[in-house]
């Protein structure tokens, strides 16, 4: 064998070294019993690459091996040597189709084994967040008005009563303005103001099932639980944030809550007014907000006047629609003074349930007969007779009723 034979045959073997080096570096990537993917296909696929590169070394060795003149008879290069090196190129790509398969499927494995901690560090960093949020709203206030043992559940409208208010056209123009407009509910004692409150809170919150921009928050003050003008804005200023549980909390109010929380300071009622006018002045938003305070005649004097500034100040700041019911609302004007309505003479609206609610009063009555004496209905006559009686109070109508005698 001539130098220069020699020399191409040793040069041919530096890329197969460079393959097995290749080969044994790839075994070492992607072991036999590898936890994610199955490379049993690259294990073969590397067992008949190696078979191919023992097949290309025996048939250099015995061409080496060969006299001078059976080398010159078959050729410079044989063709089995040829064969082989094509066979060994086939089966290198063999085992790189294989590994990139192996990389595809080993890379989604260990992206869905991400995905799931991520998913597990999302849901504890919710249930953290979530925590928080409780601990926030209740800290601003724990004085809710629904529930199984509230006002709102007991004023269960009697069937058929209490529909005439959602359609009265003061109730329809102020929930149709765009700006801060104040809605007077008056009524003597016993005029279910009460029970048309919550006819009006449950139409609101009809309507807001159908649109994700309103707010509604209402409070039913109640004398004998001493509540304070505070404790209404701060309640209604919780239920306007806790209306939707998917939407952070504003950073407002997280600072106010950081910066007082560990003092053991409770939130001031300034805080509470400027976050409630915060949000409804929010533009991204887009949302309506609409306040509803019942029995405002419950709170003492000192604080009924506070709660007036209060609910003023969001009215002057704000385009928060605001109802209240009370017996005497005649100092309204004077106490939540708001923008003067289109075409109308009285800077609010009013219903004056007493001149209204002569239906509801006809239905109760007919209800508590029937619920002590046998169903008999009523007259035109005695309801006339019932009805003066009543002076526009529905619990008037029928004061402890009691049989009559049969014999």
């Amino acid at each position: 064998m001539n130098v220069k034979e020699t020399r191409d045959l040793i040069a041919d073997q530096e890329p197969i070294i460079c393959l097995i080096r290749r080969c044994m570096v790839r075994e070492g990537l992607y072991p036999e019993h590898s936890q994610t993917v199955d490379t049993s296909a690259l294990k073969e696929s590397l067992v008949q690459l190696y078979e191919k590169i023992l097949h290309y070394q025996v048939a250099s060795y015995h061409y080496m091996t060969r006299n001078v003149l059976k080398r010159a008879i078959k050729s410079l290069v044989p063709s089995t040597i040829v064969v082989i090196g094509e066979e060994i190129e086939e089966k290198e790509k063999q085992v790189e189709d294989e590994i990139a398969l192996i990389w595809q499927q080993d890379s989604q494995a260990r992206l869905n084994a991400l995905q799931g901690s991520l998913l597990k560090i999302g849901g504890r960093l919710g249930m953290l967040e979530r925590d928080e949020r409780i601990r926030i709203l209740d800290w601003i206030s724990r004085d809710l008005p629904y529930g199984e043992n509230t006002r709102l559940a007991a004023s269960q409208p009697q069937e058929g009563t209490c529909k005439w208010i959602v359609d009265t056209p003061e109730y329809k123009q102020w929930r149709s303005c765009q700006t801060a407009t104040l809605l007077g509910l008056q009524g003597k004692m016993g005029a279910g103001k009460t029970f048309l409150t919550s006819a009006v809170i449950r139409d609101i919150q009809h309507r807001q099932s159908s649109s994700a921009r309103e707010r509604l928050a209402f409070f039913f003050c109640e004398g004998n639980k001493s509540h304070t003008a505070g404790s209404v804005i701060n309640s209604m200023l919780r239920q306007l944030l806790a209306s939707n549980p998917l939407e952070p909390l504003p950073p407002e109010v997280v600072d106010t809550y950081n910066n007082k929380a560990p003092l053991r300071t409770e939130i001031g009622v300034e805080d509470a007014i400027s976050n409630i006018i915060a949000m409804a002045n929010n533009n991204n938003s887009g949302i309506s907000i609409s306040l509803v305070v019942d029995a405002l005649d419950e709170l003492d004097d000192k604080e009924r006047r506070r709660l007036h500034a209060d609910l003023r100040t969001v009215m002057a700041e704000s385009a928060v629609k605001i109802m209240v019911s009370g017996r005497e609302l005649d100092d309204l004007p004077a106490r939540l003074p708001g923008p003067r309505l289109p075409g109308g003479d009285s800077d609010y609206l009013i219903v004056r349930i007493d001149s209204q609610n002569s239906t509801d009063i006809f239905r109760y009555v007919d209800s508590r007969l029937d619920a002590i004496f046998e169903p008999i209905g009523l007259d035109d006559t005695v309801h006339g007779r019932l009805l003066p009686r009543s002076a526009g109070a529905v619990h008037h109508a029928v004061s402890e009723p009691k049989p009559v005698p049969t014999s």
